[in-house]
């Protein structure tokens, strides 16, 4: 709790314990921040900046990872390849990816994603999980990017706006987009971009200002 962590390979480095707190740190120059292999961790109100990875969740399960500031990373601000995992309220910023997440049963929701140089949430092989009251925008490329296979994923009031490309791009089936708020696509591209996704459910969305709305 409340160290200065600067110029390491791994900032904090967690494999296979439980219940660890780690809050309120200063994390600059590591090549991943933290490390965590654990179950039911806290991760809180640390600030991370200028290394590979924020933070990366290789495996462990109910882990909660909130109100952290992650920003200028050559990689991504967060990653997750694991089950049952939270990200609430956290900010992720000007990385090359904001959000990668593997996995079933996360819970994304209310975090700002924004300025990152590719994808602001980029999901990879992730079902049954809440994509929830996000902030996502001026990202260099996607905002939401929905790759095959993801399924049975809730995507829900949402904000999605001034991203690059297409806001969300959806080439996964068996998903739900609900209630989001999503407009000012780059250029020529659609709001939502739906492709080879079969069973795709868009209900309930504020979608506008763009060349297409939904394509």
């Amino acid at each position: 709790v409340s160290n200065k962590i600067y110029n390491n390979t791994y900032g904090i480095y967690v494999n296979g314990s439980r219940y660890i707190n780690i809050s309120n740190n200063v994390m600059q120059n590591n090549t991943i921040g933290i490390y965590l292999n654990s179950t039911g961790s806290f991760v809180f109100e640390n600030n991370i900046s200028l290394g590979s990875y924020g933070i990366d969740i290789s495996a462990g399960t109910n882990n909660t990872i909130e109100d952290n500031l992650i920003a200028n990373l050559t990689a991504v601000g967060i990653r997750v390849l694991s089950n049952g995992n939270t990200l609430f309220s956290n900010e992720v910023y000007n990385s090359t990816a904001g959000i990668d997440i593997t996995g079933l049963n996360l819970n994304i929701s209310n975090n700002i994603i924004s300025y990152n140089r590719q994808d602001g949430i980029n999901l990879s092989n992730l079902n049954n999980s809440l994509i929830d009251n996000n902030n996502i925008s001026f990202n260099s490329r996607y905002g939401i990017y929905i790759m095959n296979p993801s399924n049975g994923n809730n995507i829900t009031s949402n904000n999605v706006y001034n991203n690059t490309f297409y806001n969300v791009y959806i080439s996964s089936s068996n998903n739900i987009l609900k209630d989001n708020i999503i407009y000012n696509a780059g250029g020529s591209y659609a709001n939502v971009f739906v492709s080879s996704a079969n069973n795709t459910i868009i209900e309930g969305g504020y979608i506008t200002n763009a060349s297409v709305g939904v394509n």
